[in-house]
This record gives structure tokens, sequence and C-alpha cells, in this order.
């Protein structure tokens, strides 16, 4: 009994020995190849920026410190200011936020993002060259609402939408806008791009082609740049 009970404390040593063995000569884990944009969006982290010179690198400041949907790193006050000047507004952001809505509450969403007056001020809105803070949380806010708007296949009111989005993404400011407002607007144009490049890539395609030349080129190539989409090359 003694002679077994010793060949089976052998062997269990042996086996551990062996393992160990295993463990130190398996490599770590490798990172998964591939563009590095992708694996942080995949795991909820923000896009890298994409540091270039001139426009690119204004483009990257831009979305710094930006997201897609919530807005986690703005000042509550300021968020609260800028939507108790706009109720339905607040109505929307409240509504979409929610991940289940009531038949009653999508309703009223439905409501919401299908109303003419709604969409046109959603773009004077990302239009405004206005640096305060207040009008910065507006617009983040109406970047949603003009892209929920547009993904809404039954929307009535999509052809609208969609102009809406054109007519904001292809706007072009002024030369002498300061560069701290450009940063901002540059970041508005970028999040509502990658919207259209993940929810319908071959019309963000369309266009980056009508923006060949534009200073918007730029921007939309950085966008799609910033989510590892391949966009086409240039005429």
């Amino acid at each position: 009994m003694k002679r077994k009970r010793t060949i089976a404390i052998a062997l269990l040593a042996a086996g551990i020995l062996v393992a160990a063995w295993f463990i130190i000569r398996t490599p770590a884990p490798k990172e998964i190849s591939g563009n590095p944009s992708i694996q942080k969006l995949s795991s909820g982290e923000q896009a890298p920026r994409t540091h270039l010179i001139s426009m690119r690198q204004m483009v990257s400041e831009a979305t710094a410190d930006r997201r897609h949907i919530s807005i986690p790193r703005r000042s509550e006050d300021a968020l609260r200011s800028a939507l108790s000047t706009d109720k339905a507004l607040a109505t929307f952001k409240l509504l979409s936020d929610k991940a289940l809505r009531t038949s009653e509450e999508e309703h009223q969403y439905s409501g919401l993002i299908s109303d003419r007056a709604r969409l046109l001020v959603a773009k004077d809105d990302l239009l405004s060259m206005d640096p305060s803070q207040e009008s910065e949380m507006k617009r983040i806010v109406q970047v949603k609402f003009l892209a929920d708007s547009y993904f809404w296949k039954d929307n009535p009111e999509r052809a609208l939408a969609h102009q809406m989005m054109m007519e904001v993404l292809l706007h072009e400011f002024p030369a002498e806008t300061s560069k701290d407002v450009l940063k901002s607007l540059y970041g508005d144009k970028i999040e509502l791009y990658q919207y259209l490049l993940m929810g319908e890539p071959s019309e963000a395609e369309k266009i980056l082609t009508m923006a060949y030349g534009t200073q918007m080129e730029k921007v939309f190539r950085a966008a799609a740049g910033m989510i590892g989409h391949q966009m086409p090359s240039g005429e």
C-alpha cells in the first residue's frame, strides 16, 4: 500500500511539472490582427483618432472626446440647459435613451422623428455656428435625431430626412471660422457620416463622390478610417 501511495504521489508531481512546463512554453495570446479601430469599437471603446496634418489633424481633434449615441463626458448642466429651450428634442432624447419603449412611447417617438418641422430644425441646429457649449450639446442630440429619422425605413418623411442629412454633410463652413468651432462642427459631421457608413455604406459612398475635391472629402475619408471602413479612391 505504501509503495502504491509513493507511486501515486510521484505521478502527481510529474503531472504538475508537465503542466507547469506547458504554461511556461505557451506564448501569450496575440492581439487580433486587423484594424485597431475595429478591435476597440467591438469592445465598446472609442475609435482611435487619426493624427495627420492640416484638415485630418483637426478632424481627429474634433472627435477626441465624442461618442456616437450617449454624451458621457459632457456637463449635465449644459445638456439640461440646451434641452430646456426645446421640449420636443428633450422628449426625443428621453425616449431615444430607453432600451424598451411602451407602445405609447413608440408612437410618440415615431411622431417626433417623422415631423417635417423637427427635421428642418435639426438641419438648422446642425449648421449653427454658435460656439456655446449648449449649442454643441443640442447638435450632438440632433445628430442622433436625424440618423434615427433617416434609418426608420417606414418613415413617411424619410426623403426629407435624407435631404437634410445631405445638406448637413456637404455644407462647407467659411474659411474664417475659428478652429475651436470647426472642430465641434466637424465632430457632428463625422458622427453623422459614420451612422451612414454603418447603416447604408453605398449611400455614404455616393455622398463621398459628391464631395470629391472639397474639404468634406477629407473629413469623410477620415471618418471612415476611424471605424476601419475602406473607401474607394477619388477620381
